[in-house]
């Protein structure tokens, strides 16, 4: 659990906008990574993917559909307010994602290792933000603010 910083009155000095800030760079991390997979489907084959999975005429249509639903989440996340256990939430279902990077490295290399370092390196990131934001919320959505000091000018 993260220490508390306390204004002279006592109230948390934890930010709605730091949550806020937190979410977009959740949301960031999807966008980029998705954008990508769209944009750029043959590259992200050619780097991330091993000789045998990356040939085929499906493959670049499979990235393409990968990448827009990362894109749609990325948005949604854009557009959406997140509390402490919806940031709790998101870091638990992120989790597996990293066993899945490990699987297909070492176990059934579908990932180049350069994939899957890209991969768990967005996991990681996102779980960090998740679990940073979910310590210091106390319960508070994104867009709660606890004092008139949160609040939007």
């Amino acid at each position: 659990m993260a220490a508390e910083v306390l204004e002279p009155d006592g109230m948390n000095i934890w930010s709605f906008r730091d949550a806020r800030l937190l979410q977009r760079g959740i949301a960031a991390v999807f966008l980029l990574l998705g954008g990508w997979c769209i944009l750029f489907p043959n590259a992200v084959a050619g780097l991330c993917l091993t000789p045998v999975y990356r040939e085929g005429a499906g493959v670049p249509f499979l990235l393409a559909c990968f990448g827009l639903q990362a894109v749609m989440f990325g948005t949604l996340l854009l557009l959406t307010r997140l509390d402490r256990r919806g940031f709790f939430v998101l870091a638990l279902l992120f989790s597996p994602f990293l066993l899945f990077d490990i699987w297909f490295v070492l176990v059934q290399p579908v990932l180049t290792p350069l994939g899957g370092l890209l991969d768990g390196i967005g996991n990681t990131v996102m779980i960090a933000l998740c679990l940073t934001a979910a310590a210091n919320m106390q319960g508070r959505s994104a867009y709660q603010p606890h004092s008139s000091k949160d609040l939007p000018s």
